[in-house]
């Protein structure tokens, strides 16, 4: 999150030093926690507190994943803090608080990475729909074992037109709950749940092939 031209300045090295320390097991982290802190805090001093007092002062908050034979670690940098991410789960940006609400309201950690996949998408595709200023494309990447796999736009393209059906079903759902509309609306939302189901079935069906 923030000024696009500053991370795709700094992406690279901040891959390159994140895999140089990452490793399979929660002994790594500390190494990985020091050499981020440090290189955000230079990039800082170098390239942003100059700025600080502009009109809009620039910014970079970023999100890094790290998968090394079976274990992986989410990290944070917000600002100039570093911060590993324990419950696996993170939101960066000015609009955070709102999508975050949306996680922590929904995410089951025994829910498989597919079910998974389908709950960060919907939480993107809400709050592109709720807030103003945020990021209006959804772009999804998973990391196993077996190597790192983007989302297909088009697979994307097809989970925001079943949201939106989704929310028109709620929206009858409420109005024949509330009395303002008879029990067509009712059975029609049903329907369209029941068509919905089938659809993020076939979702995590494809991610799971996809990821395998």
């Amino acid at each position: 999150a923030g000024n696009l031209g500053y991370f795709e300045a700094m992406r690279l090295k901040l891959t390159d030093i994140v895999l140089n320390e990452a490793g399979p097991t929660p002994d790594s982290d500390p190494f990985v926690e020091r050499v981020l802190d440090d290189f955000i805090l230079d990039f800082y001093n170098r390239r942003i507190l100059p700025f600080k007092n502009d009109e809009c002062p620039p910014y970079i908050d970023t999100l890094v994943a790290t998968w090394v034979k079976g274990y992986g670690s989410l990290w944070c940098t917000q600002q100039m803090t570093t911060r590993k991410c324990y419950d696996g789960r993170a939101v960066i940006g000015i609009g955070s608080t709102y999508p975050l609400d949306l996680l922590n309201a929904y995410y089951d950690p025994r829910c498989q990475v597919e079910s998974v996949a389908i709950l960060a998408a919907y939480t993107i595709w809400r709050s592109m729909q709720t807030l103003s200023d945020v990021g209006k494309v959804i772009q999804m990447m998973i990391i196993n074992d077996n190597g790192a796999f983007e989302v297909p736009n088009v697979t994307i393209e097809k989970l925001e037109r079943n949201f939106r059906e989704y929310h028109d079903s709620l929206g009858n759902m409420f109005k024949y709950m509330s009395g303002m509309r008879g029990e067509c609306y009712y059975e029609g939302a049903l329907s369209i749940n029941k068509r919905l189901q089938a659809q993020f079935a076939g979702f995590r069906q494809f991610i799971k092939a996809m990821i395998s």
